[in-house]
């Protein structure tokens, strides 16, 4: 009897110890869901707390284990989930949320790299450090009060972020977890300490100033004294996005008043590509008054930085940096036309005149725009050889080419045919122009009637003038 009465206590002993150890069971777990998202030092005092107490110390050691491994579990972000920065003062605060495989938020150790840029790409701070779970702080909506989650934040006095040349950058962040994997975000509107508009301006020439060749190249005319100074590329910050651009510094003087245009301003490479006049450009055209000199740039937008530039042209000025040179388009229009033209140096004499062909041939004439139109000319030397004044009004002017086609002459030629009054002993020298005629021709009669005789019969001039 007594023998199963001490059976009995000892079976309800065991009863009661395995009681207790179910409630010690469940109130680990009870605890241990009770602390989602404290920080992990916290979780490990509780847990080395819990090992002390028990009756079942292989049962604990379980229960523990299992808790690290919920733990760890926690703080194995695969992903930025938000990173953003607010402006307070004097300071940016930054702070950004990480998340784990299954999208919810969650600490971890790891490795911060912050770098901010301007509009330009230029870097303005960056920094790395190292931070831990446990320091993460509960985050909520400013208005909403509502809890986004665990986040790390941190503070940037703004005296440590160089200035940019716009209100606004971004900062890219790279999170490097505790394994090594890499995590990347950016905020795209991160305030920014800006330059003034001195400071931007000041920078532009420091830069410009520090690269730009420098040259001389001087061209003039009746009105016009004309130089380029330096040229090279400079980056315009007068606007939120700054633009690259090739500068020519420029220096008029004006010989007598007269107005300055720069309607027809291009720049030429070697390869022929064109570029245009920007409307960054900093010189104003118009009138000048004698003596008086005015400064300032053209820009050229799109251009390359491995341009070789080949020309300038300003209105009807062309500076050609290749070769050194400088000439108007009237200019560089001679120059096309003596070299081709055909020399032909005939003479014919009537009544009062004796007018001379000295050359012929196909000629560009450039407008202010610098198309190019081609005509066929023809030099003459119109010289009075009688007594009296008399006037060069030739009627019927043509050419004649080898098929039979007549072409009549044009306006645009610098002899003046419609009644040039000549005094006696006087020669007049000057072109006459003809349009249409095709480049194919291989010969041309010039024909054109000039006075009378003494029946009033008109005097005919006929040239013959072989063009191959």
């Amino acid at each position: 009897m007594v023998n199963k009465i001490e059976k009995q206590i000892f079976m309800n002993s065991r009863l009661i110890v395995i009681l207790i150890v179910g409630i010690v069971f469940i109130c680990g777990c009870v605890q241990e869901q009770g602390q989602t998202g404290i920080p992990a030092e916290k979780t490990q005092t509780s847990q080395t707390t819990a090992s002390k107490y028990s009756p079942t110390n292989i049962l604990q050691n379980i229960q523990i284990s299992h808790t690290s491994q919920t733990t760890a579990s926690k703080y194995s972000p695969v992903n930025i989930n938000y990173f953003a920065t607010v402006k307070e003062g004097e300071i940016i605060r930054f702070y950004f949320l990480l998340e784990d495989v299954y999208g919810k938020n969650t600490p971890g150790d790891g490795h911060v790299k912050v770098e901010i840029f301007d509009n330009l790409n230029n870097s303005l701070y960056y920094k790395e450090f190292d931070v831990k779970a446990s320091e993460f702080v509960d985050y909520q909506f400013m208005f909403t009060g509502q809890d986004i989650g665990k986040a790390y934040e941190w503070r940037v006095p703004i005296s440590e972020i160089q200035k940019g040349i716009s209100s606004f950058g971004r900062a890219v962040l790279t999170f490097v977890t505790s394994d090594g994997k890499e995590l990347h975000i950016e905020d795209t509107v991160v305030q920014i300490p800006t330059y003034t508009k001195e400071e931007l301006t000041q920078m532009a020439e420091e830069e410009y100033n520090k690269n730009a060749k420098q040259t001389l190249l001087e061209l003039e005319d009746d009105n016009f004294k004309i130089r380029i100074t330096k040229y090279g590329f400079f980056t315009d910050y007068s606007s939120i996005s700054a633009e690259n651009l090739l500068r020519v510094d420029l220096e008029v003087e004006a010989k007598q008043t007269n107005s300055f245009y720069i309607y027809n301003t291009k720049l030429i490479d070697s390869s022929s590509n064109q570029y245009e006049r920007s409307y960054r450009s900093k010189f104003e055209g118009g009138e000048i008054e004698s003596g008086a000199k005015k400064t300032g740039y053209m820009a050229f937008k799109n251009v390359p930085k491995n341009v070789d530039i080949s020309k300038i042209i300003i209105g009807d000025y062309i500076f050609d940096l290749k070769n050194k040179k400088t000439y108007t388009y009237e200019q560089l229009a001679e120059e096309e036309y003596n070299k081709n033209a055909i020399i032909v140096n005939k003479k014919i004499s009537n009544d009062n005149f004796e007018v001379t062909v000295t050359k012929a041939g196909f000629f560009n004439l450039y407008n202010k725009w610098s198309n190019k139109k081609q005509y066929f000319r023809v030099d003459m030397e119109v010289k009075n050889i009688g007594s009296e004044s008399d006037y060069f009004s030739p009627s019927g002017m043509v050419i004649i080419d080898n098929q039979r086609n007549q072409y009549e002459s044009t306006f645009g030629g610098t002899l003046d045919t419609i009644f040039s009054k000549i005094y006696p002993g006087v020669t007049k020298k000057g072109y006459v122009l003809f349009k249409d005629v095709p480049m194919s021709v291989t010969s041309v009669k010039l024909v054109f009637e000039l006075g009378y005789d003494a029946y009033f019969n008109p005097y005919l001039f006929v040239y013959n003038i072989n063009l191959k």
